[in-house]
């Protein structure tokens, strides 16, 4: 007598691929992480090439009250 086998015979784990971490570092559940600003580099695509100075202060100050 022969199980009969369901589905397309793959789990979960097949399907959705656990991700990877970066520099080995575990990253918070929840909270805050420090970063080196030496290790932050930009987008190579970046569409956006010009700020606008007062913007980016605007923006600056809204990071600042989080």
């Amino acid at each position: 007598m022969t199980t009969k086998r369901g589905g397309l015979g793959r789990n979960l784990d097949s399907l959705i691929p656990t991700p990877i971490r970066a520099s080995g570092v575990d990253a918070p559940v929840a909270g805050r992480l420090e970063v080196d600003i030496e290790s932050i580099r930009p987008n190579p695509k970046q569409p956006r090439s010009i700020f606008d100075d007062s913007e980016l202060s605007e923006l600056a100050a809204s990071i600042k009250e989080i």
